[in-house]
């Protein structure tokens, strides 16, 4: 599984299926990470979620079943 920081990705399989995502990389400041889940516009609505650490990232997307089209090319970190 490839997780891409800074950058939206579409959902194409999961929850939200159809929505944005972008993972912010956090851990200079709060040791984690934050998930911004947008709806299909990144208009309407934004939920977002603090994650701790690196096997909670992964076990987030895991639990998510996300399939993810990423929408341009950033970091990418292999769990």
């Amino acid at each position: 599984m490839k997780i891409r920081f800074n950058i939206d990705g579409r959902i194409l399989r999961g929850d939200n299926e159809g929505g944005i995502v972008n993972v912010l990389d956090d851990r200079a400041e709060t040791g984690g990470y934050l998930i911004l889940e947008f709806d299909s516009d990144k208009k309407n609505e934004c939920f977002d979620t603090w994650i701790a650490d690196d096997k909670s990232l992964y076990d987030y997307f895991k639990t998510s079943k996300w399939s993810i089209k990423w929408l341009d090319t950033a970091e990418v970190v292999n769990f």
